[in-house]
C-alpha cells in the first residue's frame, strides 16, 4: 500500500534574498497583538511572493493555491489592494 500524500508547502516564486531585504524597509512596522485573539497575521514574504508571482505571470488572484506560497489568494490580493498597488504605479513612470 501506498502512504497516502499530504499537501506541502511549495515555494513556486521565492524573491531574491537581497531584493526581500530592500522591500521589507519600506513595510510597515509589525503591531504589538492586541490580546484580544484572533489570527495571526500572515507571513510578508509570502504574501509578496504571491503578489510577484500574480503580477508576473499575468494569472488571475482567485487562481493562486494556498499550498502555493502558505497564504490564501485573497490575503495576497487584500495586501497588494493596500498598497494601492504602488509597484505597477511606480514602475511606469
Amino acid at each position: 500500500m501506498s502512504k497516502a500524500s499530504t499537501t506541502r508547502k511549495v515555494d513556486y516564486f521565492p524573491l531574491p534574498r537581497p531584493l526581500w531585504r530592500n522591500l521589507k524597509k519600506c513595510l510597515p512596522k509589525k503591531r504589538k497583538s492586541s490580546g484580544r485573539g484572533g489570527r495571526p497575521r500572515a507571513s510578508d514574504r509570502a504574501a509578496i511572493d504571491g503578489i510577484c508571482y500574480v503580477l508576473w505571470t499575468g494569472c488571475q488572484w482567485k487562481a493562486v493555491h494556498r499550498d502555493w506560497f502558505g497564504v490564501s489568494s485573497s490575503v495576497i490580493h487584500e495586501r497588494f489592494q493596500r498598497a494601492g498597488g504602488g509597484w505597477v504605479s511606480s514602475r511606469s513612470l
